[in-house]
């Protein structure tokens, strides 16, 4: 499956839209560090040729930190990414552009903040909400507030959302957490009650699991954690969780590390996310965590994550039922423990399963593969070490895996 990503490309990101349009998203930044962002759509297996979305030298280019679409309304696209908006490296913006003509022209970027403050704006979410978009981010405006007030708690991200219409009006500016971890990716979805969102809390004890809260009626709920790992970290680990939603099943998947043993794990919910069953360990066989996480048809999840065997990192993945019956994993892709390697992502269409990473190697490079669905499930067995297996051999309950 050929990439249609250029030179020097990164940050894949994969969106599906209500049409069910697969959308892949990437960077490519030339040598004089101008940076673009591309999109392109995929028909009959093949990508189409690229589509510049906007281009930048003044971007914010990081390895966990990436850019994103989302569709909404009729045929309205919005793309996000990430300006540079003072001399501090972590002082970023977060930048919306919409398209209302199915991705063939853009409007200039807007801001979904307007506290405009020289401090991390990142960590983008995007979902369809009514006929309009909603965007949720990780705000630091509260670190420049500590020079100017002894009140305002120093060292606390703030995690907070907006709505944005077609023509770029912003409204509807929400606080949703005021602690929250500095520097992990959220996730967000949609359930019969609207949005549900999912994000790496941050206790006063440093507790840093993961929470999920609602949008119902215009207001956000208050957290509640998916499963209490009560992992107690100084700082952050990077590595955010990931959600979905099929039909009455929503699951999210997550990396932890608490107790000393790293674990991927994922929890169901049959009542819109209101709560969560007991999480189910998909590997404690090394990961690195970089979640990704598609609710099947049939209520099954499949789950990706880099993690590292005898010296070589994979990404891999794995399908596991409601009641934590799990297949044998397999490998996606061979990958690099590198923070440029990035975060592979997934999106499912029909019984059509997609895949995207960055491949490291002389330069940076994006990477596409898909996998066909059965319906039955395979060999079922809890995954260890010696459950590798090389992406070019059949799997059950998968057709072969299709790459570049």
């Amino acid at each position: 499956m050929k990439s249609p990503s250029g030179v020097n490309s990164s940050e894949p990101n994969l969106h599906v839209g209500s049409d069910d349009t697969v959308y892949l998203s990437w960077v490519e930044t030339s040598e004089d560090h101008n940076t673009s962002l591309y999109y392109s759509t995929i028909s009959h297996d093949v990508w189409s040729q690229k589509k510049k979305i906007s281009q930048g030298d003044s971007w914010f280019v990081n390895w966990a930190d990436f850019p994103s679409m989302s569709t909404f309304g009729q045929e309205s696209i919005a793309s996000h990414f990430l300006v540079q908006c003072g001399e501090d490296t972590y002082a970023y913006d977060v930048k919306v552009s919409i398209s209302n003509d199915k991705g063939r022209s853009w409007s200039n970027p807007i801001s979904p903040h307007k506290d405009s403050t020289l401090t991390e704006h990142g960590f983008v979410s995007m979902v369809p909400y009514k006929d309009e978009v909603l965007a949720v981010w990780l705000d630091g405006r509260n670190y420049a507030l500590i020079q100017e007030s002894d009140t305002v708690p120093s060292n606390e991200m703030t995690l907070r959302s907006a709505v944005i219409d077609k023509n770029g009006k912003v409204s509807e500016e929400l606080l949703i957490d005021n602690r929250v971890c500095s520097c992990c990716q959220t996730d967000a979805a949609l359930v019969s009650t609207g949005p549900i969102l999912v994000y790496r809390d941050r206790t006063e004890k440093e507790i840093r699991d993961i929470s999920v809260v609602r949008l119902i009626n215009g207001k956000w709920t208050e957290p509640q954690s998916v499963f209490n790992d009560n992992w107690k970290i100084n700082g952050c680990p990077v590595n955010g969780p990931a959600i979905d939603v099929k039909g009455d099943v929503a699951a999210v998947a997550w990396f932890t590390e608490a107790g000393g043993v790293p674990k991927i794990k994922v929890a169901f919910s049959t009542n819109d996310g209101k709560t969560f069953e007991d999480a189910i360990i998909i590997s404690d066989s090394n990961p690195s965590g970089r979640v990704d996480l598609i609710v099947l048809e049939d209520g099954s999840a499949l789950i990706s994550w880099l993690e590292t065997a005898l010296g070589q990192a994979s990404i891999k993945a794995c399908r596991v039922k409601l009641d934590g019956t799990l297949e044998t994993p397999f490998i996606v892709s061979q990958s690099s423990e590198s923070r440029s390697s990035g975060f592979p992502k997934m999106t499912m269409k029909n019984d059509t399963v997609y895949f995207a990473w960055t491949e490291v190697g002389e330069s940076l490079s994006v990477k596409t593969a898909y996998r066909i669905m059965t319906p039955t499930f395979g060999l079922m067995r809890k995954p260890i070490l010696e459950d590798i297996i090389p992406f070019t051999t059949f799997y059950s309950g998968f057709d072969n895996l299709i790459t570049d």
